[in-house]
């Protein structure tokens, strides 16, 4: 699905208990103007567009489990979207700024219904993945007794293998994961040329 615009956005300073982002000119929501429908069938007439709206610092930490002891059974996979509360509270903050947008005079004549899907329960039942799922296999520090890999990618206690990918991030960037994953494979890569003492 082709996206044409993006904006990155923040909720008001001191209205957060905690302030996921990184700091404070980086956004805790994205709105992406597209013209189509994460997830839902598209309206026949093809006269429509849609603002999606992403909470890019989620709080809410999902889990992957081993189901059970065939390795060839499915995982156990729980996203849980919006188990923390300050998560949907930064969603109504950004359908809100999605509203406000189309309200604007330059839409007068254009919009013919808003959707107004605004209730908690309505943000619950809409909300799917835009694919950036991260950070199931946690890096710590090294020595921490938490977390999956240490800073040089290795599996904690264990010899020989290393995770190079987007899982090893501890929380998820205020943005799109290519970037990041692109330094992580980057970086893995070196790690793994000095670990053989191939010149970088």
């Amino acid at each position: 699905m082709p996206t044409s615009q993006l904006g990155w956005l923040r909720v008001p300073d001191g209205t957060l208990e905690i302030d996921p982002s990184a700091g404070n000119e980086t956004a805790h929501f994205e709105l992406i103007f597209s013209n189509g429908i994460y997830h839902a069938p598209f309206p026949p007439t093809g006269q429509y567009f849609a603002i999606n709206t992403v909470v890019l610092c989620p709080l809410s930490r999902g889990s992957v489990t081993i189901n059970n002891t065939n390795p060839l059974s499915a995982p156990v996979v729980d996203p849980a979207f919006f188990t923390h509360p300050q998560d949907i509270q930064v969603m109504r903050s950004a359908v809100a700024k999605a509203q406000d947008f189309v309200k604007g005079p330059a839409w007068d004549g254009h919009i013919i219904r808003l959707v107004t899907n605004t209730t908690d329960n309505d943000i619950r039942n809409g909300i799917t993945s835009i694919y950036h799922p991260l950070s199931t296999a946690s890096m710590s520090p090294k020595g921490a007794d938490w977390g999956v890999v240490d800073p040089d990618l290795v599996l904690k206690r264990v010899q020989g293998v290393r995770i190079v990918d987007g899982s090893v991030l501890p929380r998820p960037p205020a943005g799109h994961t290519q970037a990041a994953v692109y330094f992580i494979a980057e970086r893995g890569a070196d790690l793994i040329k000095q670990s053989w003492g191939i010149p970088i």
